[in-house]
């Protein structure tokens, strides 16, 4: 589909977003927004695509809301200030959306990366700012609640650091956002940002997409107090009645499956996705990358982009 305010690249199995409002510093319009989930939801119908990547044109991630977009939204329905609540909804929704995405989600960070962004940043599973990012909640100081975004930050970074962070409207340096867990890794600069994210893609790909997914809902169940269950029956089940996968690794039989409570079923790996092609030993070599930084990856062309070291060696298959 026709994207305008994102620009979506693919390249095998990773998809590249970007946030493509510079002039706005990329703030979150409801129009952008829209086409987020559309993209999220892309990605995730495609089982092909296994990472996706988060990055903003123009030297920023993502400036917040558009508050200007939803004043001119509120003028044009006689100042309703329903149209608001309904922008802050769907951002909720669209968090949601990306907390639960099924697959690797990496955000690039440079430049600013403000409220709504900060959203974006917590729900993302692998985060690399540049070392000038800066990293805040200024909705506070306008008289705004960062609502949408709070659960997420919470669920991120702990009560502690969250209170502070959200309830005051402070702005971190990408170190000071590394030093309490919001970020992963910093970057010294652009380029070093480009190449990070590269050996992020590379460091996912390795990994079988099911046991990714499953992990990821046991991780998002664990946080939310529902997990201890779960992962008693998951060790109990894969050390009983357990199949094998195409590559004989162990996985769970549909008989096994039958002992698996109905509320737990969502953090379990069944036969069905442990034994199908996308299991770590079934990945197709065209759905590989290089993880070796000595050689040019197409997970580097893609972020690093034509000229690069990936453009000038070329990819090679003989690592797949």
């Amino acid at each position: 589909m026709a994207y305008e305010t994102l620009i979506v690249e693919r390249d095998g199995p990773v998809m590249k977003v970007t946030l493509n409002r510079p002039d706005a510093r990329n703030a979150l319009s409801p129009q952008m927004l829209a086409e987020l989930g559309q993209a999220f939801a892309q990605a995730r119908e495609d089982e092909a695509v296994r990472v996706l990547v988060l990055i903003g044109a123009g030297g920023n991630f993502c400036a917040g809301g558009d508050f200007k977009g939803m004043q001119q939204s509120q003028a044009a329905q006689g100042g309703a200030m329903a149209s608001t609540a309904a922008s802050n909804r769907r951002f909720g929704a669209f968090l949601e959306q990306a907390d639960a995405f099924p697959k690797a989600l990496i955000a690039l960070v440079e430049g600013a990366c403000m409220g709504g962004g900060v959203g974006l940043v917590a729900v993302a599973d692998w985060v690399i700012a540049d070392s000038a990012a800066q990293i805040g909640t200024p909705e506070v100081t306008v008289g705004i609640v960062p609502a949408q975004i709070t659960p997420f930050v919470v669920q991120r970074i702990g009560t502690a650091h969250a209170r502070r962070l959200t309830a005051f409207g402070l702005r971190l340096t990408a170190q000071e956002a590394h030093r309490i867990g919001l970020v992963h890794e910093v970057a010294a600069n652009h380029g070093e940002v480009l190449e990070m994210g590269a050996a992020a893609i590379n460091q996912c790909l390795r990994c079988a997409p099911g046991a990714v997914a499953e992990t990821k809902k046991l991780v998002r169940a664990s946080a939310r107090g529902a997990g201890h269950g779960a992962r008693q029956r998951i060790a109990h089940v894969r050390g009983g009645a357990g199949g094998r996968c195409q590559g004989g690794h162990p996985c769970l039989s549909r008989e096994a499956q039958a002992g698996v409570a109905e509320e737990d079923r969502a953090v379990v790996m069944t036969a069905r996705a442990a034994a199908s092609p996308r299991c770590h030993a079934g990945i197709s070599r065209q759905a590989k990358y290089s993880g070796t930084r000595s050689r040019g990856t197409r997970a580097e062309f893609l972020i690093l982009g034509p000229g690069s070291r990936a453009d000038a060696q070329g990819w090679d298959d003989n690592h797949a």
